[in-house]
């Protein structure tokens, strides 16, 4: 089986169980903020299924024009790709996400990390899940990261050890990775917005 037939089979069948696991259900809305290619907002686009709304938010419109093409192809009709305004604010009403995933990102988010984390308190509902998957972060810097998280009003709810795929290494190491099982896998944490 290709790499490119695991993901999907990951993405509709494995994933959608992890997230299930997090509290995830259809009709939801989930905003998958910094979304890059996809991966994960098409597994969460079948967890939620055609009731449910799926966010696609990078700052790189070719990114969000190649989600479009292949959502398109592959008849996927809840993803919304979505450009973050100027400022860094997510384009969503106030208590209007179930959930926002920040995959192999947080590490990158430098002196906007403040404004993200306000801006997914902002949208989420009460009791909506904030997820982290923290790539290229030490244990010291996970629990300060989960300390600035408890800080902006959430509490950290439950965790997921290895669920998380590093897609972005996958992409450079694509082809002297066999299987899926090759591909790095993270814990991500599930915190929800008191």
């Amino acid at each position: 089986m290709s790499m490119d037939k695991e993901i999907r089979e990951w993405q509709e069948k494995s994933f959608v169980h992890t997230l299930a696991g997090m509290g995830v259900k259809a009709g939801d809305t989930v905003v998958d903020f910094g979304c890059g290619s996809g991966n994960y907002s098409f597994a969460v686009s079948f967890a939620v299924g055609r009731a449910g709304k799926v966010y696609a938010v990078d700052r790189n419109p070719g990114v969000l024009e190649g989600i479009r093409q292949e959502a398109e192809k592959r008849d996927v009709q809840n993803i919304i790709p979505t450009q973050p305004e100027s400022g860094g604010g997510i384009p969503l009403e106030n208590d209007s996400a179930d959930m926002v995933m920040i995959y192999d990102l947080i590490h990158d988010l430098g002196g906007q990390k403040q404004h993200v984390l306000e801006e997914c308190r902002r949208i989420l509902k009460t009791g909506g899940i904030l997820s982290i998957a923290p790539f290229h972060m030490g244990n010291r810097q996970i629990l300060k990261m989960a300390e600035e998280i408890e800080k902006n009003g959430f509490t950290l709810n439950n965790t997921q050890e290895k669920k998380a795929l590093h897609f972005e290494m996958h992409k450079f190491l694509y082809n002297t990775l066999g299987t899926l099982e090759d591909v790095e896998k993270g814990t991500i944490y599930n915190f929800i917005k008191i």
